[in-house]
């Protein structure tokens, strides 16, 4: 904006005033093509994507190109896209991140896609994408150091442990504002809907449930950093808990490295 007599004025505004004809045919020339560019979906669901969307469409890419191959669910293309195995290579620690976005079949993915675009949207609105990306991220990092740790040898893949980090920020959110009483009751649904995942992952033998224990323990203890260092009393860093929480990840996963 341009300071003017009164108020201020748009500087491409202005300058469309002061152009010669020349001028204002460009002007109008640019206009009419971002006219017509908003009006192409691919760009208009470019242009509002945010991570969760980006993250939803890298995982339905990598899947996508699993079925190219042919054998889409077979172990060795599992490691071919980036599974993680256990006991995991040292030089091949690069796995804990990739596993998350690699899914064993089509009906796992859709249960993940669901579950991202439920939960992920809102938390992104009031994190800010570079800190929703942080929680997903290093909570899918913690699943897979809990599931070296604690699964046993296997081939670990899925983006659950990141998705229940989603949900351990939802947590951590809901309890600090637990003194509302229409956001007390959502506690008590979470901690519900929680409580189901782990209990059929406890009992369904193909379920990584460490994994999700994992993304859970990290995106609370990152969420609760976030919700608690807004506050004037007892301020808590949230980059000492993301700090803390990847140490605990390093710790957990690398006597399981080879």
């Amino acid at each position: 904006m341009t300071p003017a007599p009164v108020g201020q004025h748009c500087p491409v505004c202005t300058g469309k005033a002061r152009d010669d004809a020349a001028g204002r045919a460009t002007y109008r020339a640019r206009s009419q093509v971002s006219r017509r560019t908003s009006k192409w979906p691919i760009v208009r669901i470019i242009g509002g994507a945010g991570v969760t969307q980006t993250i939803i469409g890298l995982n339905v890419l990598v899947l996508l190109l699993m079925y190219a191959t042919g054998r889409p669910t077979a172990p060795q293309t599992l490691l071919q896209f980036g599974a993680l195995p256990s006991p995991l290579p040292k030089s091949e620690w690069w796995r804990m991140i990739t596993a998350m976005f690699v899914h064993i079949g089509l009906l796992h993915l859709l249960f993940n896609v669901w579950a991202l675009m439920l939960f992920g949207p809102a938390l992104e609105e009031r994190y800010g994408r570079p800190r929703f990306l942080i929680v997903y991220i290093v909570s899918g990092i913690s699943g897979s150091a809990f599931s070296l740790a604690f699964t046993g040898a296997g081939l670990a893949a899925g983006a659950s442990g990141a998705v229940f980090g989603i949900l351990g920020a939802w947590l951590a959110f809901f309890v600090r504002h637990r003194n509302v009483p229409a956001l007390r009751g959502q506690l008590r649904s979470l901690l519900f809907l929680i409580g189901i995942n782990l209990a059929f992952g406890a009992t369904a033998g193909h379920i990584d449930n460490f994994a999700h224990v994992g993304g859970l323990v990290a995106g609370f203890a990152i969420g609760a950093a976030l919700e608690w260092s807004s506050r004037k009393v007892r301020p808590l860093s949230w980059a000492g808990a993301l700090a803390g929480t990847l140490i605990l990840a390093a710790a957990l996963a690398i006597p399981h490295m080879v």
